[in-house]
């Protein structure tokens, strides 16, 4: 409760979501609701030109959290969350969008649980309260059109999705499970491999998350191909960026690891026009950048092109 009212006092709440009143613009902070599929907290940001846009259809923007540690208190990982919403926020305001962020936990006794960065065992292991994170996104971003719509805030029916580091490997993960949601997605330096679009490269087999060949098994449906090709993604990495999860456990295990050092290199920048090669190869609408001279490190740069990313018809 003590963090619910100060994230309140630091982010006006203008109206009751559910009113039928108009509101200017609002931050809120909306409660898990397990019935409705989703099991974590989420974060809805409304920016002024959008509550005020009667007969206008606006973006929402979609970026998950990334708290870049383990630890089993959830609201360690709901107030990183709304810390880094800050920044989020006047990205929105810039993009006239309206933003939604889950505050999704990372647990520490489970730690091979990538959750951040919907890995394998998220997929395959993630239970009760921590089953199918994708899906409680959809639920999310469903709840979340709902709330706008008493509000009669209108947005596209597909959403925007960005994220950097496991966030960024979440959007690039989650843009393939369920292209059918998305419309544009900007994947910074997704940690040292993005997900390819295919089954196979050089004869060999690449499941989850190097690949799609599996995802029949492990979600129940195939890589949705021409709903994935209708997806505009941009991917930026910075050319000194040595942010690797292929090189560990909790990220990659050791068989998926040695599949991405043989096929495709040892370091993130190696890997990066193979993987380019790879979203050509499968008819993808994709843009790859690399920044010379950067690190593991989002830059202003990286920012502005990412808005023309979004902003560009």
């Amino acid at each position: 409760m003590r963090l619910l009212c100060c994230l309140l006092a630091c982010w006006l709440v203008s109206a009751a979501v559910y009113s039928e009143e108009r509101v200017h613009s609002y931050s809120l902070l909306v409660d898990a609701e397990p019935g409705q599929g989703f099991c974590w907290p989420y974060f809805l940001y409304v920016p002024p030109q959008c509550a005020e846009g009667v007969d206008k259809v606006f973006p929402l923007l979609v970026v998950p959290n990334n708290t870049g540690k383990v630890d089993d208190d959830g609201n360690v990982h709901l107030q990183k969350t709304g810390k880094d919403l800050a920044g989020w926020r006047r990205l929105a305001d810039e993009l006239g969008c309206v933003l939604v962020s889950p505050a999704f936990p990372r647990p520490a006794k489970q730690w091979e649980l990538y959750t951040h960065a919907l890995d394998r065992d998220t997929l395959l292991r993630g239970s009760g309260d921590l089953n199918r994170l994708d899906l409680q996104m959809l639920a999310t971003l469903h709840n979340a059109r709902l709330r706008l719509a008493a509000h009669h805030i209108k947005v596209r029916p597909k959403s925007w999705m960005m994220g950097f580091s496991a966030s960024g490997m979440f959007a690039n993960r989650f843009a393939l499970l369920h292209p059918e949601a998305l419309e544009r997605v900007a994947v910074g330096s997704p940690g040292g491999w993005p997900m390819a679009p295919v089954a196979k490269s050089a004869g060999a087999e690449l499941a989850y998350p190097v690949g799609v060949s599996d995802l029949i098994n492990l979600t129940g449906k195939p890589l949705q191909t021409e709903e994935a090709r209708q997806v505009r993604f941009f991917f930026f990495l910075g050319d000194k960026d040595e942010n690797d999860s292929v090189a560990y456990d909790d990220g990659y295990d050791a068989k998926e690891r040695a599949l991405v050092h043989r096929l495709f290199g040892l370091t993130p920048l190696e890997r990066w026009p193979k993987a380019e090669k790879l979203y050509q190869l499968a008819q993808m609408n994709s843009v790859f950048r690399l920044y010379p001279g950067i690190g593991h490190e989002m830059t202003l740069e990286m920012r502005d092109d990412v808005i023309k990313f979004f902003l560009t018809p």
